[in-house]
């Protein structure tokens, strides 16, 4: 889960889903991306939380072909204050959460 996310009493980490939409720019290094927590089975009123943040490659994605066709790759997603560093590791939606240095 990402760490500006706090799971309410009731429920529990199995019970919820998270969904990252980015919305990738051509024109800049960094675009928007929106995140949602949800219960899993509840789609239609089971927003728990939404937040949009921003979204960057990671120093060791930044390569002179495209980061994104290359695996693993990393992104940093801020949202607020919070910054995370997420890796996709092959050509799939899968992104986790990983301890990796900012720089």
């Amino acid at each position: 889960m990402p760490s500006w996310f706090v799971l309410p009493k009731e429920l529990r980490r199995d019970q919820v889903a998270v969904t990252i939409t980015e919305y990738e720019s051509t024109t800049s290094n960094v675009w928007k991306v929106r995140v949602t927590v949800r219960r899993k089975h509840h789609w239609i009123f089971g927003v728990i939380q939404e937040h949009w943040g921003t979204v960057d490659w990671h120093p060791d994605s930044s390569r002179e072909r495209t980061p994104a066709a290359e695996y693993p790759n990393w992104v940093v997603i801020k949202i607020g204050g919070t910054k995370e560093v997420y890796e996709q590791s092959e050509a799939n939606n899968l992104l986790r959460i990983v301890k990796k240095p900012l720089y």
